[in-house]
């Protein structure tokens, strides 16, 4: 085999190996104090990755994916690092899950371009209605950006689901990233209702591991390792159909 087509295999496996160690010792070895340190890197290095992965592929999907990971990168920045920013940061993961809507477009069995938009709409007012209903007074900003930025990530979750053989280390990811959403907003949910009753909620917030990033950590390595895999299935697909007009042409030729 080539050297030069070991060399990102290579960087991706090393890439894997740091992430594994990382996540081992931020979610079930090391202090709270230092572990937002190691969370933070984690995700600077998968925006890392995901420009040596654009240099060598130099194809759509992973400059799709490079964005993505450049808002969530940014999302990450507001909450780990600075204050009193949530709204912005939220606002951050929404863009970063409008090119994964771009990207789940790419797949075969999408919604014509019309109806998606008009389905991710009626389902975005309904959701705004009912918790608007249900919270009031509480219904701040933060909620509404929140919702908008929820809403489409689970549309995007069902179709990615739909289409999960196309590329199932991004299902992964996103089923990954769909439990830390879930597990965050059932830990915030004591700040908007009376969640006193609700012992799952007492059972997150007790756990001696931060759920949230249990699953966050992963799911964003899980994105970006889709990335190569996203073309190794495309050029398996490509050699496929290859074989079948190569066998073709040779049957006509023999008649």
């Amino acid at each position: 085999m080539n050297k030069q087509k070991l060399i990102l295999p290579s960087i991706l496996g090393f890439y894997t190996l740091i992430q594994l160690i990382a996540y081992i010792y931020a979610v079930f070895i090391g202090s709270s104090g230092k572990s937002y340190l190691i969370n933070y890197g984690s995700i600077a290095l998968n925006f890392i990755m995901g420009i040596i992965l654009f240099l060598f592929l130099k194809k759509k999907d992973s400059l799709i994916v490079l964005i993505a990971l450049e808002f969530t990168l940014l999302a990450d920045t507001g909450l780990i690092l600075l204050e009193d920013v949530e709204t912005v940061a939220v606002f951050f993961f929404f863009f970063a899950q409008l090119f994964y809507t771009l990207r789940v477009r790419q797949f075969p069995k999408k919604l014509p371009l019309k109806w998606d938009i008009i389905l991710r709409l009626a389902l975005l007012v309904i959701v705004e209605l009912l918790v608007y209903i249900l919270l009031q007074e509480n219904f701040t900003w933060l909620v509404v950006v929140t919702l908008l930025y929820f809403t489409n990530f689970v549309f995007n979750f069902i179709l990615t689901i739909i289409n999960a053989k196309e590329n199932i280390l991004f299902a992964i990811g996103l089923f990954l990233f769909l439990l830390c959403d879930l597990s965050l907003g059932l830990r915030m949910l004591g700040n908007f209702i009376d969640v006193t009753n609700w012992n799952i909620i007492h059972m997150i917030n007790t756990l001696s591991i931060d759920i949230v990033w249990m699953f966050y950590f992963p799911s964003q390595v899980f994105i970006v390792l889709s990335i190569q895999y996203n073309r190794m299935a495309n050029e398996e697909k490509y050699d496929k159909n290859f074989r079948i007009i190569t066998n073709n042409n040779a049957d006509t030729n023999k008649l």
